[in-house]
């Protein structure tokens, strides 16, 4: 079994096993108890494809955004959400995981890692504990990964809660484009109406032309490039995906 990979023009979205792959308290902080802000511009361990064009830097959002819009850097972080996903009037080129106003100057923290080594590299974003603003007691927990070659976004969440009392309770998980006139949104995830949720996650998955090729082995021999193979001797058998 190897993951099903194709361009970035379009994207799949599927809930997995909730398993995060990184502890959600771990990592460097990326800012330190401010609030609606963007961060400086961050250097990816990688280039990342999305929606059609290569990235090697991001900005993170403290209201739960990671966006390929550099030019967002130090500038105010949207909290209101106008409009459920996508939309130009959405934070542009950003995945949202999870992205509803939060407080991280009255608690929590958010922290950025890698992960792995070359070529399975994986960036991690994680917010962590963060208090919902004007609800200071509900604390939400959740992570954003990228992966190396795959470009496969996942999202995980270990409690969102809501607060109802502002904002109407908004908040989304999904990604969109540079000119949000495309996007795609985990299911009942959007803007409205609201929701609720707790160990849960989500894949993004990048789903236009086939960008990976499968290989069997046996040793030196190669055996085709079926995604099945059929056999007849015993023996030690290797498949190899590759990823362009």
């Amino acid at each position: 079994t190897a993951l099903h990979t194709g361009l970035t023009d379009t994207y799949t979205v599927s809930s997995i096993p909730y398993e995060p792959p990184y502890p959600y308290n771990a990592g460097n902080p990326i800012f330190v108890a401010q609030d609606d802000i963007w961060s400086d511009i961050i250097n990816l361990p990688f280039k990342f494809c999305y929606y059609g064009n290569s990235y090697d830097k991001i900005v993170v959002g403290a209201n739960g955004i990671v966006s390929f819009h550099i030019e967002y850097a130090n500038q105010t972080c949207p909290y209101i959400i106008p409009s459920n996903n996508p939309s130009n009037s959405l934070p542009l080129n950003s995945i949202f995981g999870v992205f509803h106003d939060i407080a991280p100057q009255q608690g929590g923290a958010i922290f950025q890692a890698v992960l792995g080594s070359y070529p399975c590299r994986t960036f991690v974003v994680n917010y962590n504990q963060v208090p919902l603003f004007n609800c200071y007691t509900l604390l939400t927990t959740h992570q954003v990964v990228l992966y190396e070659n795959t470009n496969v976004i996942e999202v995980y969440i270990q409690n969102k809660p809501i607060c109802n009392n502002w904002n109407s309770g908004k908040a989304i998980v999904g990604i969109q484009n540079k000119d949000g006139t495309a996007g795609i949104t985990a299911p009942n995830r959007n803007a409205l109406p609201t929701w609720v949720a707790s160990n849960e996650a989500w894949r993004f998955t990048p789903s236009g032309t086939p960008n990976y090729t499968i290989e069997w082995f046996n040793g030196s021999n190669s055996l085709g490039n079926d995604n099945t193979i059929n056999i007849c001797t015993p023996s030690t058998y290797t498949a190899i995906a590759t990823y362009n």
